[in-house]
């Protein structure tokens, strides 16, 4: 895992660039589907996913804990507060707090493709690998469809929903059937209204950050475009940012659309690389 990497999108002079390796327990045995890597939200916590279960370690110390109960977890995310983990286990959509304790079930969750933690009572995910988008309360665990395929576009999934700073939306993957899934739209969903529209063409694992910019991926490259989240538009050409990064983003019967880097609201980059 590569930490470091600091995206600006203003006129101050950047900040100096560190790029620095960070060694992990288990890291021979991460599970390198979804993000296996996270930074909570406000930079404090590292978490990782590993067979044995999540990993999770303040980035000012050394010291790790694995968290009990998170055994074979999948797709992991933070909440907005980064007091809390999302994951999928056991066929459930559980959560559990980042100082331990028995995970809290909030709903039924098989084979998802993606979780993201909007706010304090809403989850967004994709339950399946041929479906669009369900958000659930977190508060009485009731599911509600919030996209629907379009098959007259051959939209074959809606995957890897992830949060947009100061917005109650989520970008996502939207592929189409028979195509690489670094050739989807990337489209975003605005959860008041139900809108959803296409801010890009051809990327996966799409991003936003507090700092101006769409993040996606292409192969195994990471690339930056800058993207106004209320006008729900980008602008200019893509920009790469990083090459080397551990993908999934080939072919719909070899790969699921996943890779493996986060970024957090001070616009720190964690990464695997390939």
């Amino acid at each position: 895992a590569i930490l470091g990497w600091q995206l600006t999108a203003n006129d101050s002079p950047p900040p100096r660039l560190m790029s620095f390796e960070i060694d992990v327990d288990a890291e021979d045995d991460l599970i390198a589907s979804g993000t296996a890597a996270l930074l909570s939200p406000d930079g404090t916590w590292m978490a990782w996913n590993a067979s044995s279960g999540i990993r999770i370690r303040e980035i000012a110390r050394s010291q790790t804990r694995l968290l009990e109960g998170t055994q074979g977890a999948f797709a992991i995310c933070f909440s907005p507060d980064s007091r809390w983990l999302a994951f999928s286990g056991r066929g459930q959509l559980q959560r559990v707090s980042v100082s331990g304790g028995t995970p809290i079930t909030i709903c039924d969750l098989v084979t998802p493709r993606g979780i993201a933690w909007v706010d304090a009572t809403t989850i967004v995910f994709s339950p399946s690998i041929s479906t669009g988008l369900v958000k659930v309360d977190l508060g009485d665990g009731v599911k509600t469809p919030v996209t629907e395929l379009d098959h007259a576009r051959n939209e074959r999934s809606h995957r890897w929903p992830s949060t947009v700073p100061g917005q109650r939306a989520v970008l996502f993957e939207c592929q189409f059937l028979g195509q690489d899934y670094d050739t989807s739209d990337v489209q975003i969903l605005d959860l008041d209204t139900g809108k959803r529209e296409t801010v890009h063409r051809g990327g996966a694992s799409p991003r936003a950050t507090n700092q101006g910019q769409l993040l996606f991926v292409r192969g195994n490259s990471l690339f930056a475009v800058e993207f106004d989240a209320r006008q729900k538009a980008t602008s200019g050409l893509p920009v790469p940012v990083l090459e080397n990064l551990t993908s999934s983003v080939g072919n719909q019967e070899d790969d699921d659309g996943s890779a493996q880097y986060i970024v957090d609201s001070q616009g720190t980059l964690l990464y695997l690389d390939n």
